[in-house]
């Protein structure tokens, strides 16, 4: 990571066009230890799976205190 004037550091970039077409990664370093991730040309799926279920419909709770 080369490091700026401003404290914060940039990581190269990562180009992972191969796995996902126009996929580019970079990481930022700030100077409180924060590290941030830019992902370019990422895009979410279109039709995700469903969310997970809950804690509670996830467990066999009958005769146990609701929360």
């Amino acid at each position: 990571m080369r490091e700026g004037e401003d404290g914060i550091a940039v990581g190269e970039i990562i180009d992972r066009s191969e796995e996902v077409v126009g996929l580019r990664v970079c990481f930022f370093a700030g100077p409180e230890g924060n590290l941030v991730e830019i992902m370019e040309g990422w895009k979410d799926d279109e039709n995700p799976p469903p969310a997970p279920r809950t804690i509670s419909e996830s467990l066999d709770c009958d005769g146990l205190p609701s929360l």
